[in-house]
């Protein structure tokens, strides 16, 4: 530990601190301290960690009383300059101008939180310099609610008048987001169960309520909730906690004075009756396998902790597979396609939700009926304890598990521990898992105990709602003449002066956006910050294709099995995923598909298939396409993965058809109930695919290409079924019957050791392949222009072409410029003055394919010309060295990003396997580094200006929205968009 030893003893000061708690917590390896600052009362968690990603959060509660979304406007707002740092946008600038390894802002329904990462001390500080700069002392200027928040302005011509409009970057956010019918259940669960607290309301905002909110309301917002007495500092990692706590006092807490606490909630009083609500999500088309349901009821306060995990672990016990009791039971009714219960325990009382997709909606009180029935049979009955042991070993492992690839580790242990101080709950508690699992195991396994509970808070609680969300194609059309209808209101108020002044707010905002700024007032990292050295995370070759990775990974056990795909056809490839998608799902070896599931929970923390395709460096169009079998376990239950693995081998039962269509209408309802939210990705997917065979093959993987073959599959399940199973017998034979590929054990030296010792390294010894699997008649798309119609009056755009790959020399020089194109202007013209939640452009350098996207966006016509001026702004070198810098720092970022403990075996070996070595790794950073700007402007001229308009345009959006778009293409002389239903 770096950590001085300092405030060791409850009492102890140290400046203006003073020691509250301290509590070392062996079980995840950290020591856990609460300090408070003697002047300003302000609270800190520390969590001291042998971890050199330190992570910091600032968070605030914050409590809104309407759905006009002032506490996500402001958490945009306060990064937009700051006392000390009066730029535009210190955020987006000092993502580039660091080492960071996480940033971020998170509004929740009660708090707003601030937080980022970085594994150089330099960098960490700098970051929460800015960050607390932010918070406490920002410009909140009227210009930056405008461009965050709402404003009105004029736009297209319409009837010989400027058309007024709603424009901001939260709107539209918020626009794009509701319209998912699981945002307006989410929603409408909260609003029933909470009326009388912050909760009822969307603190994200809702659309059309968002005009409510005053740039008053938002200064007023921030004196409420964003003082330094009222903050909740939390720092988690290996910086010494004096040097962390001297800044805190030098930079804001020495001036700071002390303010009253916001309050925390009151109890939400409980109902004598359940409710009961029918509302409607917009939609392209009514499809009773969209519909959605949920029955909720309000449990228990957060703080009590043993009462919230128990209720955690009987949602395992009862839901988390298709073979848990009450899940089974709820499927084979038919009365859904999809089923599952969720707990949020980030709120102040902790809401149950169960809910379900696919139900007619006259079979709704039956469905509810058949829930509560089957719980009060369970509860009468009991719980096996093989269903309880198994959840129990569950929520040990997701609580001992080192995360880090979505989000540092520090982050998880913020959500566990800071929301629930807030909450005045026991953050010690919720860390400390053994005592609180002893205490559980204690009382969970008398009878009498489960009942109580079942029955206390869902059987006989009657603070619930029971609401139903049915599709409705005409409702997008009646919210959009609801917004008119809001416009045409405000423009008949609206004053000459008025007019005016929505012009001149117009002018001053572009005039803002365009201004060139003086960045060097932010600090930065420096290329000097930077290790010359690729990270490497070494493998020991124990034998031919058997690879083994030592790390600290707290006594678990992390197993990859790679093995080689046989030959397949491309019409197949669609089947192959779908494979991969079902196979941990069935049965294996000996036992029913219900036994597979209950023995991976009750020994395994997952099992889990992926189908990655590798290209070899050397010829980037040869595809290597596999299966990964990836699973990993206690110390103490290695000998039940092996016995799992070997069960794959024996066999795999295909043939239990009822389990197959139970399966398919699963996934099809899950995925036809989100294409919403999976629009930027098929766009990605489908525009991607005319550049390269891998793309295609992704495109078939996981792109609409595939949706479309599930929705075949789903429609005429009856007369594919046979051929199906038998397709996946085939392909599960060939894969284990004279199998080749590679496996990876990933582990500390003890357990490497251990298992090095057993049988069944030796079990396993896969033949040496002379060819890889192929891939016949793979063709890439031709060009499209094509606009796909759903459910959004926001558009989710991509536009992608061909170019060089990873083996040119140049490629690295166009994975800076797509930072270049990002930094420059994607972010101001897209984001800033165009209104979107967010664009950008990608460089593959696997598959030589450029993309630019942008989601959530009210333009299609300004975007793509967006795209343009990105280009041409580097080609003509309207760029400094200092910029460029900037540029490679951003690509440092995600080349030397943490991985989770669980991940280093197997990026290494996708390494090996793609042929990018160690040597390969150092030059091509060494290219990164020595990069000229010059580099990059011919690279940019050769590659990119030469291919630009070769590419592929594909967009998400409705209707009406590519009627307007189109007509806007049509007067620039630009060739319009395709319509394609789904």
């Amino acid at each position: 530990m770096k950590t001085k030893k300092l405030l060791t003893k409850i009492g102890q000061n140290y400046n203006n601190f003073k020691l509250k708690l301290i509590k070392p917590i062996k079980e995840i390896n950290v020591t856990y301290r609460e300090i408070q600052h003697i002047k300003s009362g302000a609270q800190i968690i520390h969590i001291e960690a042998d971890d050199v990603e330190n992570v910091f959060s600032l968070s605030f509660k914050t409590h809104p009383s309407s759905s006009n979304g002032v506490a996500h406007i402001l958490e945009h707002t306060v990064l937009c300059g700051s006392e000390k740092y009066p730029v535009r946008d210190p955020f987006f600038s000092m993502t580039r101008r660091s080492l960071n390894t996480f940033m971020n802002a998170m509004t929740g329904s009660d708090f707003t939180c601030y937080p980022a990462a970085s594994c150089v001390k330099k960098d960490f500080f700098n970051l929460l310099d800015v960050y607390m700069d932010a918070v406490f002392h920002p410009l909140l200027t009227e210009l930056s609610f405008l461009q965050e928040g709402h404003r009105l302005e004029y736009g297209t011509e319409k009837s010989k008048k400027m058309a007024l409009e709603f424009k901001g970057i939260v709107f539209n956010e918020m626009k794009g987001a509701m319209n998912s019918g699981m945002s307006r259940l989410w929603q409408q669960i909260y609003k029933a169960l909470y009326p009388n607290l912050t909760y009822r309301h969307n603190s994200g905002g809702e659309p059309l309520s968002i005009p409510d909110l005053t740039y008053k309301n938002l200064i007023d917002f921030h004196k409420k909730f964003y003082h330094p007495s009222q903050c909740l500092f939390f720092f988690y990692g290996d910086t010494p906690l004096e040097e962390t706590l001297d800044f805190l006092d030098k930079s804001t807490l020495s001036t700071a004075s002390k303010q009253a606490p916001i309050p925390p909630l009151p109890r939400q009083k409980r109902f004598s009756v359940p409710k009961r609500i029918k509302d409607f999500f917009p939609s392209t088309k009514k499809d009773p396998n969209e519909n959605l349901f949920s029955v909720s009821m309000l449990a228990c306060p957060v703080g009590k902790q043993l009462d919230l995990l128990c209720l955690q672990v009987l949602s395992i016990a009862l839901m988390s597979h298709d073979a848990s009791p009450l899940k089974k039971e709820l499927l084979a009714s038919n009365l859904c396609s999809e089923a599952f219960l969720s707990i949020d325990d980030e709120v102040s009382e902790v809401p149950i939700s169960f809910i379900f997709k696919g139900v007619l909606e006259k079979n709704n009180l039956k469905l509810e009926n058949l829930l509560f029935n089957s719980i009060k049979k369970i509860g009468n009955e009991g719980i096996p304890n093989t269903s309880l042991d198994l959840a129990l070993h569950q929520m040990e492992f997701s609580r001992l598990e080192i995360l880090k690839d979505d989000s540092p580790h520090g982050l998880n242990l913020f959500f566990r521990t800071c929301l629930l101080k807030q909450h005045k709950g026991d953050p010690v508690e919720s860390l400390s898992l053994h005592s609180l699992f002893k205490d559980l195991r204690k009382k969970i396994k008398d009878k009498l105990y489960v009942k109580k509970i079942l029955n206390k808070y869902i059987i006989s609680n009657k603070h619930r709602a029971s609401i139903s969300l049915l599709p409705n194609p005409k409702l997008e059309e009646k919210e959009l003449k609801a917004e008119h209808a809001l416009l045409k209101k405000l423009e008949k108020g609206i004053t000459k002066e008025k007019k005016l002044q929505i012009k001149k707010n117009a002018k001053q905002l572009t005039s803002l956006q365009e201004k060139e700024e003086n960045l060097d007032v932010l600090p930065k990292a420096s290329l000097k910050d930077v290790s010359s050295t690729p990270k490497s995370y070494s493998l020991k070759k124990e034998r031919k294709n058997l690879y083994l990775r030592k790390t600290f990974t707290n006594k678990i056990l992390y197993s990859t099995l790679l093995l080689d795909l046989p030959n397949f056809k491309a019409e197949e490839a669609s089947l192959i995923k779908l494979f991969t998608n079902f196979l941990p799902e069935m049965g294996w070896g000996n036992r029913k598909y219900s036994q597979h599931l209950n023995y991976i929970q009750s020994h395994l923390g997952n099992l889990s298939t992926t189908s990655p395709v590798f290209t070899l460096d050397d010829n980037p169009n040869k595809l290597y396409p596999t299966l990964c079998l990836y699973s990993k376990c206690l110390d103490r239950n290695t000998k039940y993965l092996f016995s799992l693995l070997e069960d794959f081998f024996q066999h795999v039962d295909f043939n239990d058809f009822a389990r197959i269509k139970e399966l398919l209408k699963q996934h099809y309802t899950s995925l036809h109930s989100s294409i919403g939210q999976r629009a930027m990705g098929y766009s990605t997917r489908q525009s991607s695919s005319s550049c390269s065979k891998l793309d295609q093959l992704s495109n078939l993987y996981g792109g609409l290409p595939y949706y479309l073959t599930i929705k075949g599959l789903y429609d005429d399940f009856d007369n594919q079924v046979e051929s199906l199973a038998q397709f996946f017998s085939k392909i599960k034979n060939s894969l284990t019957d004279n199998w080749t590929g590679s496996m990876v054990y990933t582990a500390d030296g003890q357990m490497l050791d251990k298992i090095k010792r057993t049988k069944y390294l030796n079990s396993f010894k896969p033949k040496v392949a002379d060819s890889k699997g192929k891939i016949s008649k793979l063709n890439k798309n031709q060009v499209q222009r094509d606009a796909y119609v759903i459910a959004s009056s926001v558009a989710f755009t991509s536009y992608s072409f061909p170019t060089i790959t990873y083996q040119h020399k140049d490629s690295v020089y166009l994975s800076l410029a797509s930072q270049l194109f990002d930094n420059l202007t994607l972010h101001k013209r897209i984001r800033e003055q165009g209104g979107a939640y967010g664009s950008g452009s990608r460089y593959s350098p696997n598959t030589g394919t450029f993309s630019f996207h942008a989601y959530r966006d009210p333009h299609l016509f300004k975007t793509l010309c967006a795209f343009e001026e990105s280009v041409e702004n580097i080609s003509k070198k309207r760029f400094t060295d200092a910029e460029l810098e900037e540029a490679k720092l951003g690509i440092l970022q995600g080349w030397d990003a943490p991985l989770s403990p669980g991940s280093e075996g197997s990026f290494e070996m996708s390494l090996l396997i793609s042929g990018k070595t160690l040597k390969d790794r150092k030059e091509r950073r060494a290219r990164l580094l020595a990069a000229t700007s010059s580099d990059i402007q011919k690279a940019v001229r050769k590659h990119i200006e030469s291919s630009f308009h070769k590419g592929s345009l594909v967009s998400f959006a409705n209707e009406s929205f590519f009627k307007q778009k189109n007509a806007e293409l049509k007067k620039a002389k630009q060739e319009i968009l395709n319509l394609r239903n789904i």
